[in-house]
Parts: C-alpha cells; sequence; structure tokens
C-alpha cells in the first residue's frame, strides 16, 4: 500500500535553507534559495543569529519559522562563572571582564597584542626570566615608574663592553654611570655628596657667577696660573705667605698702606729708583 502525503507535507515546500540578511524584534529577513527575501520568526530556544548565517526554515511565506542553523557566523564566544568572556571575531581575540570592559585583545592580522588592566592591577611573575623584547620602541608610563633589583638595576644601550660602555647601573655599592659622554642639563640644581673625589684628565668650569664656601679648604697644583681683570681679596685676619722666591711685577702704581711696617732681612737691602722719597 502507497501512501501520498497531503499537499501541506510537500516537503520541498516545507524545508528550505536560507541565509539571514538583517534581525529585528524578534523577526529576521531571510533570504531563500530563489534569492527571495521574506520575514521569519525564530523558533530556536535561546538562538542567537547574526546577519550572514545560515539557516534551515519550515512553513510557507508568509508563517515561515527558522528551526535550524547550518552555519553561525556570530563570534565563538567562551563564558566563565564569574562573567569573563573571550571572543574569537574574525583576526581578533578579546577578552572582556564581567562588566563587559576590554582588558586583552590580540589582532593575529595586524600583529598588534593589547593589554588594558582598567583599573585592576598587572602582574607578570614567573620563575624565570621575563624579556620584552620590541623592534622599534619601548615605552613605559605611569604616575610613578619604580624599576627595582635585588642584587643591581641597569638601563644599558647596546653591549656593555670595554670599548662600547654606555650604561646606569644601581647596586648597593652606589650607582654607577658610563659613557662616552655625559650631558647634565637642568635650570637648577642641588648636590649633596659626603667625601668627594673628582679624577679628570682636563677639567674646565665657567660660570657667570660662582660662590665657594668651606671651613678649611686646601689646594695642590704643579702649577698654577690665574689671570683675572680685578682680584679684591678680604682677610680677617692673617695672610701668609711661605715661598723658596717671591717675585712682583707691576706695571703702574704699587701702594703698600699699614698701620705699622717692618722689613727685615739676614742678607743685604737693595732699593733701586731714580727718586727715593723717605718721611
Amino acid at each position: 500500500m502507497n501512501y501520498t502525503p497531503p499537499a501541506y507535507c510537500d516537503t520541498d515546500e516545507l524545508i528550505s535553507q536560507g541565509r539571514v540578511v538583517s534581525i529585528a524584534d524578534g523577526t529576521v529577513q531571510v533570504q531563500g534559495p530563489d534569492g527571495e527575501i521574506a520575514r521569519a520568526r525564530v523558533a530556536i530556544p535561546g538562538g542567537r543569529l547574526e546577519p550572514g548565517d545560515s539557516v534551515v526554515m519550515i512553513g510557507r511565506v508568509p508563517s515561515r519559522f527558522v528551526v535550524g542553523v547550518l552555519t553561525n557566523s556570530a563570534p565563538a564566544v567562551i563564558r566563565t562563572n564569574s562573567g569573563t568572556t573571550a571572543v574569537a571575531n574574525g583576526d581578533i581575540l578579546a577578552v572582556h571582564d564581567e562588566r563587559g570592559v576590554l582588558i586583552f585583545e590580540y589582532d593575529s592580522k595586524n600583529g598588534k597584542t593589547t593589554v588594558r588592566p582598567n583599573g585592576t592591577d598587572l602582574e607578570l611573575a614567573a620563575r624565570g626570566t621575563i624579556r620584552l623584547c620590541a623592534g622599534e620602541n619601548v615605552h613605559i608610563e605611569g604616575e610613578r615608574t619604580t624599576l627595582h633589583g635585588r642584587s643591581w638595576a641597569g638601563i644599558i644601550q647596546g653591549q656593555l663592553t670595554e670599548s662600547c660602555r654606555t650604561a646606569l647601573l644601581v647596586s648597593s655599592r652606589g650607582i654607577q654611570l658610563l659613557g662616552r659622554q655625559l650631558r647634565l642639563h637642568a635650570k637648577q640644581s642641588t648636590l649633596e655628596l659626603g667625601d668627594t673625589t673628582i679624577a679628570a684628565s682636563g677639567l674646565r668650569v665657567r660660570s657667570k657667577r660662582a660662590s665657594v664656601e668651606a671651613e678649611h679648604a686646601e689646594v695642590r697644583v704643579g702649577t698654577l696660573r690665574l689671570r683675572a681683570q680685578n682680584i679684591y681679596r678680604r682677610i680677617e685676619e692673617l695672610a701668609e705667605t711661605f715661598a723658596g722666591r717671591v717675585r712682583t711685577l707691576v706695571r703702574g702704581d704699587w701702594s703698600v698702606h699699614s698701620d705699622r711696617a717692618s722689613l727685615k732681612s739676614d742678607k743685604e737691602v737693595q732699593i733701586d729708583g731714580s727718586k727715593i722719597h723717605l718721611g
């Protein structure tokens, strides 16, 4: 006995395949195999459709229902119990926190990785070595930036070798600044140091004003040459000079004034002048 289904059971007319064009208010616009776009209602519990999804429909226009999804163009979503989600959308993998705020994004097409804690702390912890390597520039910006090394910390340019050394090294023994050339620029500076030793093959100091104050100062040099337009010296108590020989050459007048004067020589005294006035 052969059974012939009624016309309303014609599967070629009841079941069809289409592509979602748009979605609005629980209904979708679906393009059928013949290219015709018609409205259909979604009959998938908890189903999430996106434009471009390939779906299975049942019924005829205008009573057509979407009952299945063949291919879903919606991004793949992984959700944790706390609400954190990981979404893969095309070339981009994004992680959002429970508030929906983006905290991590990887763009494989452009080769870019972005980490955004957004109000939370970010910690990189490893038992071994952590290296931050960039083909171009590395920027570190923050309200406060701290580099902490248990033994030492340093900023090194290039390879640290004897022939090419440019580095700032900080350790428990002190601070080392290495470089072929050192330049310091500041409108105002203050240096508070303990015992200080300066060793240089050459030293030049240039200043509009210079003031030196010390309780005790001692200068030792092989040869000292002093050139000045005017020299004014004020000594409150004693000025003593101990020398093997003393020679003073004056182009103009030489004037010496004191309350009392004493000139003593163990040997001879010579005074030579065109005129000599005494008294």
